[in-house]
């Protein structure tokens, strides 16, 4: 799957805090809080990416919105987002081992179940949902389809 990923021309990466360090000179990357409405039309990518930030968010449903809403019809978005199995387990490597950063932890406003986040794609409009879990349940895989 990487490597179709790599064919793809226009990269547009997104984050509150803009690093362009070690930045590809193939992508634009633009500072935006996600808890926003995209500053994007609709239909104008192929492809999202949303790597654990979901759990960050006031309102995930709103970002799942937004990206269906940008989302060319047939696009695909990959998304990945830690579970409610994992809140314990990352408060005690942050907390108590002090080896995942505690500041990212308690940033952490949602985790959620299988059925939950499935849900959250399908009443955005996501017409096909396939959901995985990996590193020991403890975050979950999403590859849906508009």
């Amino acid at each position: 799957m990487i490597s179709w990923l790599a064919k793809i021309q226009a990269r547009i990466g997104i984050d509150m805090l803009v690093n362009k360090n070690n930045l590809s000179p193939k992508i634009s990357l633009i500072s935006h809080d996600l808890n926003q409405v995209l500053p994007f039309e609709e239909n104008s990518f192929d492809v999202a990416v949303s790597l654990a930030n979901l759990e960050h968010l006031e309102n995930p449903t709103k970002n799942i919105n937004e990206i269906f809403r940008v989302l060319r019809p047939g696009g695909l978005l990959l998304l990945t987002t830690p579970t409610i199995y994992a809140k314990p387990v990352l408060e005690f490597l942050s907390f108590k081992l002090k080896i995942v950063s505690e500041e990212g932890v308690r940033d952490h406003k949602n985790y959620f179940t299988r059925e939950k986040l499935i849900g959250i794609l399908k009443n955005a409009g996501f017409a096909s949902v396939r959901h995985r879990y990996f590193q020991l349940f403890m975050n979950s895989f999403i590859y849906a389809r508009k």
